[in-house]
């Protein structure tokens, strides 16, 4: 892949701000500054679950449903996109999910975001030490919850059974990609770095037409518009009809 298709690289669907528990010194005003002086579009998408809870662990306790409190979580959102609409950037969301298999947002709010992100950030069997065929089958029932939602893009899709050990074989990348097609792009995403996961994803998305979103997952600003893996991963995959499958929803 040569630099003439740069223009693939006009928006960045996945980027944190200060808002983010994660962000390490990450500035929205500075963010803000930096796309326009650059060109290149940002989509804002926080973490869901900053509104609801205090923390991610607490994804592990026994019907935790029942304990979040929607009304104060709802007016949380409110505020921070009151927040947020002072800036030039788009308002995303990266949307966490309940071990009960419920999204962690408001539904009504869902529609005035411009991009939705659904991400698998915990799974109860790698929580207690299950079997890994049990551990794949609630991430597939996990990942179509979000794909039949509708959320836009399904962030970093591999990483949960990466980071834990979990080995992804072709057919999983395929199962993937087929039942995402047409519903949800699939993410190339810089920030922790899987890199023969990824080439074979691009290879099969680009090969039955599923779409492809970028995204740095910048928790840094250093991380922030740097899309050296993104070629990298193109250009790896051989792949030779890449900006047919790249998502851009603007």
């Amino acid at each position: 892949m040569t630099d003439n298709n740069y223009d693939i690289f006009s928006c960045d669907y996945h980027v944190h701000s200060e808002f983010s528990p994660c962000s390490e010194d990450m500035d929205i005003r500075e963010i803000a500054r930096l796309s326009s002086e650059v060109k290149v579009g940002v989509t804002i998408t926080d973490h869901s679950y900053r509104f609801y809870l205090d923390s991610m662990a607490r994804f592990s306790e026994r019907d935790i449903e029942k304990t979040i409190d929607r009304t104060a979580a709802r007016q949380n959102i409110i505020n921070y996109m009151e927040k947020m609409k002072r800036f030039n950037v788009n308002i995303g969301i990266e949307i966490d999910m309940l071990p009960c298999g419920e999204m962690l947002f408001e539904d009504d709010i869902l529609d005035s975001l411009h991009v939705k992100l659904g991400a698998v950030h915990y799974l109860d069997s790698i929580h207690n030490g299950k079997n890994c065929d049990e551990v794949i089958e609630e991430f597939k029932k996990m990942t179509l919850a979000f794909i039949n939602a509708g959320v836009d893009i399904i962030a970093h899709p591999f990483r949960i059974l990466g980071s834990n050990g979990i080995d992804v074989d072709e057919s999983l990348i395929l199962w993937l990609t087929k039942h995402a097609r047409g519903k949800a792009a699939l993410e190339v995403n810089a920030h922790k770095k899987f890199p023969e996961l990824d080439v074979k994803m691009v290879r099969k998305c680009c090969e039955y037409g599923t779409q492809v979103a970028i995204g740095t997952d910048s928790h840094r600003m250093a991380e922030l518009f740097d899309f050296s893996y993104h070629r990298k991963i193109f250009e790896d995959s051989g792949a030779d009809n890449i900006e047919k499958v790249i998502f851009n929803i603007n």
